[in-house]
Parts: structure tokens; C-alpha cells; sequence
């Protein structure tokens, strides 16, 4: 049977070969060449068999044709690449047959055309079956499942809600059973979009700067994808440099939950984020004081880090008061630096390791709007350089995907009750995903699980060619799309 659905399709099971039983050998004949060739038959029949049981009982592969993960996992798309600061990014086409003149890129802004963009194939899954035979779900973890609404469609989400809980959405963020439900780092990251690239962006000649100092005559300068700073020593207080987000217009703007796959049928206007992932490179050539970088979750609550090169030192500020401080090796060089705040968490990595362990912040969901300019670059007796400047985000869940929303469906703080034996699935697009917000029969049954995607597996691109006059389109392996499914 084939299913073709908005998510995942099942390819058609194949025929498990007749089993052949071959006449018992003469134990003192020598063997001959009609033995060994019925021993080479015998071989690869039993290999047949091994692949159809492979492919049966334990892994099948399924095709994504919706963009309800992306960019995570993608369906039918086309590929875009910004002319002025070659970004290569994927613009979804299951939401219908049209395609825009052109977009504006998520990087720089500038316009990218997309006249003679041609539809790429959904990424292939390699599925491991009855794996939650043995196990259940974790949340967060991406699972494949029959619609309780429907068996016949096979689904690609991520477990959000597990047996017996209760499930709100809340700006952005999932409450189990009224409390946060918080992401590792390792899970953030690995679910995390970007939302600006300075190495990217320095590439547009005709681009504005997204990075601007908070006065005329700073010492910071900005080369290229570099932020290069010569501080003095406290004098009227720190150099300051801010990133400003701006909208396709290159108006100000809030950072939203804008997913370049969507660009086709939707545009940056939803709902501000506040989780956060800021990544640089400190470079420290000299200086006793601190390079920092400051995160404003809106108006009124902001989180500092500060870091002393010389001095060995790091320190965490919110709101001018500090929560911690640690000591840190002296170093002259790089760091790979991060700050990050989600799920009302709040952590730090030097080098890929915390000085501290995360710290869980009781903060409610605000009503304050965030800031255009949410974050902001330091130093104060410290020479040296800033590269690898970049913004990611978390997964933003709304209520509601934009097309329940349009009829009227869903509210902020909806609860959903779950069974000893179900779970709640949402799709990482949350702006278009069909999952258990908008179904009718919102949870799913353990026993409609079917098994973990483990690799995207035989991804393809399109060659669109001519050879003797004759027009050819041929799918060739993009090898550079296999990856491992978490």
C-alpha cells in the first residue's frame, strides 16, 4: 500500500522472495561448477531476504514532501542563493504550485531572484521501526507516527508532551503540568535558526550595517566580517557597539519567528522572540580590562557578560546586579564565546564549555515588547577583535498554525490533557505545521508510533541540462545532505 501524505510518504513494501531450499549436497563429492554457481545463487537469495527483512522489521525509508520541520527537515523546495551575499538558503514549495519573482534574503535583505529556480525532491528518511517497542519517546526527540485522525498518513514531529501530562503553550515556550519545560544547550542548539551571520552579511557591498556604534568617534571599527577595538582604560565609560534587526523593508524590527523556508507565503511579521543564542570570537591582543557582550530581553530586564582576559576573570550581570562570577584561565588569543538565554535559562560557553552550570531564571512571560536592538557589544581597556558574530534562535511555538488562527482557532494557554498511554507532536515551523494543535484527535497513541528517523538518506538535487538538442532533468545524489536525524 502507498501513502501519500502532507508529512511523510511510506514507499511500497516489497514482496518478501520466495524461500528457496536447495538439495542436500554429496558430503564427499568435490564440488562443481554447478554447485558453486547454486552456492553464489544460495547467497545472494539469503541477502535478499536479510535486505526485505531489514526493510520490513527493522528500517524503512520514508519521503518528506511538507516543510512542517524545516529548515530541520525539508519537503518540496527550491533553492535560493542571494546574489549580493551568497547565502543558500531553501524556500519551501508544498504550501502550493506558485513561486515568487523573488524574496528577500534573511541575511542582508537584498533581493534574490527566483524566476528559474527549480523544485528539489523532500529529503529522504531511513526510519528505525519498533524502536519504541523497547523504549518510549524523550521529549524534544523527532519521531515518525501514524495521524490519529487518519492511519493511512504517516507523520514526521517532535515529541513535545509525553503519557499523562498537561501541555500549554506560552509565549513560545511549552509548560508541562504548569512549570517550563527546558531544553540542554546540546538539544537547543541542534534545533536552533539562524537569524544573522555578520561572516555572511560582510559579503553584500550594498547591504546596511546591521552593527553600529552607540556613538560617533568609538574605536570600534568594523573590517569586513571584524570588529576591531582599541578600548582605553575608564574614561567616561565602555566603547559600545549594537546590533540592530531590521525587516525586509531594512525598517527596525523586533527579531521574530521568520523562517526563511516560508518566505514564499509568509514574511517576518510574527510574533517577537526572546530566545536567544548570540556565538563570537574574541580575539585579546592587550589591555587589563573586559570585552562583554550584553543581551536585552526587552526594556526592562537585560543579562551582561563580562570577560577579563588578564585578569582571569568572568562575570554574569542582570540588571546591573551580579548573579555570577568565576575564575577563568589568563589568556592572550581566541575564544570562542557564547550567550544564551531559552526556555527562561540562561548560559554561558567559553571554548564550548560553561564556567557555570546553567542558570534557571523565574521570570514569567512578559507582556514588554523586546528591543530592535536586543544586543550590544562592550569593551573597556582591551584591545583585540571580535569575528564569527552570529544569532540563533529557538524553536518559537505559536498557539496555533497560522491556518487554524485565520478560522479562529486556538488561544494563548490552551491546555491539553494527555492519556497514560499518549503524546502531543508539533513540527519545528510552527507558523504552517499541521500537528496536535489543529487536529481534531490532538494526541497520539503510543501504539500509532512507528519508529525514530535516524538519517536523511539518498537526498537529491535537479540537473537541468541539454545534451544533442535534447532537453534532459536528471536527479543527482547531493551527498552533502545526508545527516543524522536527533
Amino acid at each position: 500500500m502507498s501513502l501519500v501524505t502532507d508529512e511523510v510518504t511510506e514507499p511500497n513494501p516489497s514482496t518478501e522472495p520466495e524461500q528457496v531450499i536447495p538439495p542436500e549436497p554429496d558430503d564427499l563429492a568435490p564440488p562443481t561448477a554447478a554447485a558453486s554457481l547454486r552456492a553464489s545463487i544460495d547467497f545472494v537469495l539469503v541477502l535478499l531476504i536479510a535486505a526485505t527483512a531489514f526493510k520490513g522489521f527493522i528500517a524503512e525509508g520514508y519521503f518528506v514532501p511538507s516543510g512542517s520541520m524545516a529548515p530541520g527537515l525539508l519537503g518540496f523546495h527550491v533553492e535560493a542563493i542571494c546574489p549580493s551575499c551568497g547565502y543558500h538558503f531553501e524556500i519551501g514549495r508544498d504550501q502550493g504550485d506558485w513561486t515568487p519573482p523573488g524574496v528577500a534574503c534573511p541575511i542582508c535583505r537584498e533581493h534574490v531572484p527566483l524566476e528559474h529556480s527549480t523544485i528539489e525532491a523532500g529529503d529522504r528518511l531511513l526510519v528505525l521501526k519498533g524502536l519504541y517497542e523497547f523504549r518510549k519517546p524523550n521529549r524534544w526527540e523527532t519521531v515518525v507516527f501514524r495521524n490519529p485522525n487518519d492511519a493511512g498518513q504517516a507523520y514526521v514531529k517532535r515529541a513535545i508532551g509525553l503519557p499523562g501530562e498537561t501541555i500549554q503553550i506560552d509565549d513560545g515556550d511549552i509548560l508541562i503540568n504548569g512549570h517550563i519545560a527546558r531544553k540542554t544547550f546540546d538539544e537547543l542548539a541542534r534545533m536552533s535558526l539562524l537569524v544573522y551571520d555578520q561572516a555572511i552579511a560582510s559579503r553584500s557591498k550594498d547591504a546596511e550595517p546591521r552593527l553600529i556604534p552607540e556613538r560617533t568617534g568609538t574605536s570600534w571599527i568594523l573590517e569586513g566580517d571584524k570588529l576591531r577595538v582599541e578600548s582605553l582604560p575608564a574614561r567616561g565609560g565602555p566603547e559600545v557597539i549594537e546590533y540592530r534587526h531590521v525587516d525586509e523593508a531594512g525598517h527596525e524590527h523586533s527579531i521574530t519567528d521568520e523562517n526563511s523556508y516560508n518566505a514564499a507565503y509568509l514574511g517576518p511579521e510574527g510574533p517577537s522572540v526572546h530566545d536567544l543564542i548570540i556565538r563570537f570570537r574574541v580575539h585579546h591582543d592587550g589591555g587589563n580590562g573586559y570585552i562583554g557582550v550584553t543581551y536585552r530581553l526587552n526594556a526592562a530586564q537585560e543579562f551582561e557578560l563580562k570577560l577579563y582576559p588578564a585578569r582571569g576573570r568572568a562575570e554574569l550581570w542582570e540588571n546591573g546586579r551580579q548573579l555570577k562570577v568565576a575564575p577563568t584561565p589568563v589568556w592572550n588569543g581566541e575564544k570562542e564565546v557564547v550567550l544564551a538565554y531559552w526556555d527562561r535559562r540562561l548560559g554561558v560557553r567559553i571554548d564550548g564549555e560553561p564556567i557555570w552550570p546553567d542558570i534557571d531564571m523565574d521570570l514569567p512571560a512578559t507582556p514588554l515588547p523586546p528591543t530592535t536592538r536586543p544586543i550590544r557589544l562592550t569593551a573597556q581597556d582591551f584591545r583585540g577583535s571580535i569575528d564569527r558574530f552570529r544569532i540563533e534562535r529557538d524553536v518559537h511555538y505559536r498557539p496555533m498554525p497560522r491556518s487554524s488562527m485565520q478560522r479562529g482557532k486556538g488561544s494563548q494557554g490552551e491546555r491539553y490533557e494527555l492519556a497514560s498511554d499518549a503524546y502531543f507532536m508539533l513540527g519545528d515551523n510552527s507558523p504552517v505545521s499541521n500537528d496536535s494543535r489543529s487536529w481534531e484527535i490532538t494526541t497520539v497513541p503510543a501504539r500509532l508510533l512507528v519508529g525514530k528517523p535516524a538519517f536523511v538518506h539518498l537526498p537529491t538535487w535537479t540537473w537541468r541540462g541539454s545534451i544533442f538538442g535534447r532537453s534532459l532533468r536528471l536527479s543527482i545524489p547531493d551527498f552533502g545532505r545526508m545527516r543524522r536525524i536527533h
